[in-house]
């Protein structure tokens, strides 16, 4: 169940808006692993950040799917979003995770949070993931990955002032956590440079030249191919599944591999960095 990013849910502007076009070969790709890939979408206009309510819709959202799709297994669910979607997907987990004690909802095993915004809003209410998060048990059999690009300006990981990837970790409790910084290959970062430029920057996941369109144009930068679609979006999602589903490589997501971020057409493999992890045995 992937949740998009703010004002992210269409591509093509006000005549011919495609509604997830912004993730759509993400969305394709996940799915054509076997996986049932639902896009979810939340946000009920530029002004609305109701986060809490966007949680409860996601909520819905599973346990609808699992009335009307039979194929559909309810012991094998991921929660990921990208910037707003990704604390969206946070917020869901914890009160799914923490506070459902009827058992209404879906448990995720894995939640994936791609440069998750958990700031303030200049407009409407707040609720902060970090006090959901503190919530959940030590004990929970959850996985949590946030894949964090290194300049990305709109959500900064690290700012102390700012409660987005780190502080959003440092609240977790669970046994299983990570911090994957991915790396570009712009002028200051450490991988070799390619042509077009591999960007490592908040707009993801988008694999064309150009804005995501819609009024997401108005904030967001010019996006190319994105260190996000090599190795956040695409392997790490499929990754965890495989692991998690089908008994793959526990590398892809949570061991070695998950630094290598593709390969560039010298040859030369595009290294991203595990930040900051947390794996203990049951």
């Amino acid at each position: 169940f992937f949740v998009h990013g703010k004002s992210l849910y269409e591509t093509g502007g006000a005549f011919n808006a495609k509604l997830g076009a912004a993730y759509e070969a993400y969305m394709k790709h996940v799915a054509s692993h076997g996986y049932i890939a639902v896009f979810v979408r939340v946000e009920q206009g530029l002004l609305d950040a109701d986060h809490a309510r966007m949680a409860d819709d996601l909520l819905a959202a599973t346990k609808k799917l699992f009335d009307v799709v039979s194929v559909a297994n309810n012991s094998q669910v991921v929660f990921a979003g990208h910037s707003m979607g990704a604390k969206v997907a946070l917020l869901a987990a914890a009160k799914t995770l923490a506070q459902d004690s009827k058992n209404a909802w879906v448990n995720p095993r894995a939640v994936l949070a791609f440069s998750p915004s958990n700031e303030k809003p200049p407009f409407g209410g707040y609720t902060n993931a970090v006090d959901s998060l503190k919530k959940i048990s030590a004990d929970a059999n959850v996985s949590f990955t946030f894949v964090q690009p290194e300049d990305d300006a709109i959500a900064p990981y690290k700012d102390p002032a700012k409660p987005n990837a780190v502080a959003l970790y440092d609240a977790l409790q669970v046994k299983h956590k990570q911090i994957i910084l991915l790396h570009g290959t712009g002028k200051n970062d450490p991988n070799p440079p390619s042509s077009p430029e591999l960007h490592d920057d908040h707009a993801a996941a988008l694999t064309v030249v150009g804005k995501p369109g819609g009024v997401a144009d108005f904030a967001m930068p010019a996006s190319y191919l994105d260190a996000l679609d090599w190795y956040g979006f695409w392997k790490i999602t499929v990754g965890a599944m495989d692991y998690h589903f089908k008994k793959g490589d526990k590398k892809w997501a949570y061991g070695a591999l998950r630094t290598h971020g593709g390969v560039l057409p010298k040859g030369k493999v595009v290294k991203h960095e595990v930040f900051k992890e947390q794996w203990k045995k049951p």
